[in-house]
């Protein structure tokens, strides 16, 4: 028996009266006037722990009585380990201005949790934007959690622009702990925490995750744009200078994200360059990889595209390392084409 794993009562169970009048369970099984009400203490889904503490508060039953007690329960299979209900949490990543908003709302729109229910940490900030017809758009973003991942990229020496690498950072105790309790205030599953920092520290937060009661399942969802369509983006809202520095920085996000793969994870990746068509087809192949209801009609109704995206390739070139940053492109494009036939998670 585990104190923290959930048990119920075995489905196929039957209970009748013995010719002694005694009650019986399964093949047989006498019940004790004890074993009765903790076996009913479990007709849903329940801890040990938690069952305990209830009866404790009309019945003196002392905690190895009740172990006893449920381990004879387990072993004469009266009581079977409950189904664990999936606890998936999506981490979106990928480069500021590459459609990450637009990645967590689709999620939304197909019934993922965005909102942790709790006043100290509302979700949404919106951003002006004036190059679109609709003045801004809603990020998706809680500001605690973007305080805490930039607390811990700054605190390495890096910040939103340049970034810390991942195998560069090392959690403190307590950065372990607010990220623990973080997700243990998550409401419901699945749930979705998008910050483009976040493709820096997804292991750290994945590992954390893995330790929460019952464990969280992490799963990165990275948005894709190519390399000269974000450095202009990315140019206009000022996260960069000239086009060359974004440039820079979607080497640094993305070369993260060849990183991961590299090391064994398989982020799901979404194309984000304006083709209403392209995107809505993407999210229902990501849907249909993650288990997740599609609402194509919500999901069609809601992408509002920041333009459609015609890169000039001759831009990418007067980069000195414009071949790589296409073939690096390429690749990751390339696993978002076969996004269709990833087998869920």
């Amino acid at each position: 028996m585990n104190w923290d794993n959930s048990y119920t009562v075995s489905p196929s169970i039957v209970l009748r009266i013995g010719a002694g009048g005694e009650l019986l369970a399964g093949d047989a099984h006498a019940l004790t006037q004890d074993a009765l009400p903790v076996l009913t203490s479990f007709a849903t889904p329940s801890t040990p722990r938690a069952v305990l503490a209830k009866l404790q508060e009309t019945w003196e039953i002392d905690e190895a009585g009740f172990e006893t007690l449920v381990d004879a329960l387990l072993q004469a299979n009266l009581l079977t380990p409950a189904p664990v209900p999936a606890r998936d949490l999506y981490l979106v990543l990928g480069l500021n201005r590459s459609g990450t908003s637009a990645l967590t709302k689709a999620l939304a729109a197909c019934g993922v949790a965005l909102d942790f229910e709790n006043p100290t940490l509302p979700l949404g900030l919106f951003k002006p934007d004036t190059n679109r017809t609709d003045g801004g758009y809603e990020s998706y973003e809680i500001l605690p959690i973007l305080m805490l991942v930039r607390e811990i990229t700054a605190r390495h020496g890096g910040d939103q622009n340049k970034p810390v690498l991942t195998d560069e950072i090392t959690l403190t105790t307590a950065d372990t702990l607010a990220i623990r309790g973080l997700l243990e205030l998550v409401p419901r599953f699945p749930f979705a925490i998008k910050d483009p920092l976040l493709t820096f520290q997804f292991p750290q937060w994945k590992a954390i995750a893995r330790t929460c009661r019952p464990p969280i399942t992490a799963r990165p969802v990275v948005t894709l744009r190519h390399p000269v369509a974000s450095a202009h983006a990315l140019l206009k809202r000022g996260f960069c200078s000239t086009v060359r520095s974004g440039l820079d920085q979607w080497l640094r996000y993305y070369s993260e994200v060849k990183y991961l793969i590299d090391a064994g994870e398989e982020p799901l990746i979404v194309v984000y360059d304006g083709q209403k068509d392209r995107f809505v087809a993407q999210i229902e192949a990501l849907c249909a990889a993650l288990s997740l209801p599609f609402d194509r009609e919500r999901v069609s109704a809601e992408f509002v595209p920041a333009g459609m995206d015609r890169p000039d390739r001759a831009e990418l070139l007067q980069h000195p390392l414009g071949n790589a940053l296409q073939e690096l492109f390429e690749q990751l494009e390339g696993r978002s084409e076969s996004l269709s036939c990833s087998a869920p998670y």
